[in-house]
């Protein structure tokens, strides 16, 4: 589950969204959000197509999960990345391009992005990097994944986003049934939305 607060463009991100998410390696994703106990939307669908369902203004918007994200929160975030993020890596690209070694801090490239590793009784944990378009960090405490991470486009980026996100009650490799990620059943007599309509509400 998680919490998400903060700014995307001009539009304060408050009260917090309650977003129950789940991904999976395949990269189909489900994400349900509420504020104060109400429905808002429902995004659901695969890394090629998804389908968001605006509950309150019954409108409807089909296209690739990261255009969705993006016009939503102001961060492209297809749901492989988002993976890699919740998981506290960054990245899923297991090749590395280049490495440097800063004390107790060990930055490396991969294709997709940049990643920060710090050192710590646990070993070598990630803390923060950098992919196109945004930065991330990541705090961790009782688990070796995170509990909190921020998220903030780069300067200059517009739509500019800054993002706060708790996670809570946290499962990795738990089992998903397929039907989580169909369109949702209220988006059917929705009425069509663009994504150049979403970015602008």
């Amino acid at each position: 589950a998680l919490r998400i607060s903060g700014r995307a463009g001009d539009q304060r991100i408050w009260p917090p969204l309650a977003v129950d998410t789940a991904v999976t390696a395949d990269q189909s994703i489900y994400m349900g959000a509420t504020v104060a106990g109400r429905s808002i939307f429902v995004l659901a669908g695969s890394v090629d197509r998804a389908t968001l369902w605006l509950r309150r203004e019954e409108r409807v918007v089909t296209a690739p999960p990261a255009e969705i994200i993006e016009a939503m929160l102001g961060v492209s975030l297809p749901p492989g990345r988002l993976l890699a993020i919740f998981t506290g890596c960054l990245t899923r690209e297991a090749t590395m391009t280049a490495a440097a070694r800063y004390g107790r801090t060990l930055a490396i490239d991969t294709p997709d992005g940049r990643v920060h590793l710090e050192q710590r009784d646990a070993g070598w944990q990630t803390r923060a990097g950098e992919a196109e378009g945004f930065t991330v960090e990541f705090a961790r405490e009782t688990s070796s994944f995170p509990q909190k991470i921020w998220i903030w486009s780069v300067p200059g980026r517009e739509p500019r986003a800054t993002l706060d996100i708790t996670v809570s009650d946290a499962e990795v490799n738990g089992r998903v049934p397929a039907g989580v990620f169909a369109p949702p059943p209220g988006a059917a007599g929705a009425q069509p939305m663009t994504i150049e309509e979403l970015r602008s509400a």
